[in-house]
């Protein structure tokens, strides 16, 4: 099973902790939890950019 944040793949923010770290979000139908340290890693591409 891969959970990994791939080319191409939605990623959707579903919620905050109340200290704002870490956001939840839905990659692939499972809910992943990244740390703000975490996130900065990613590249994310917004739909309406396409």
């Amino acid at each position: 099973m891969d959970l990994g944040v791939l080319p191409g793949v939605e990623v959707r923010s579903e919620t905050r902790s109340p200290l704002r770290d870490p956001t939840a979000y839905r990659v692939r139908g499972t809910l992943i939890a990244l740390r703000r340290s975490q996130a900065r890693g990613i590249h994310i591409v917004l739909q309406d950019e396409r």
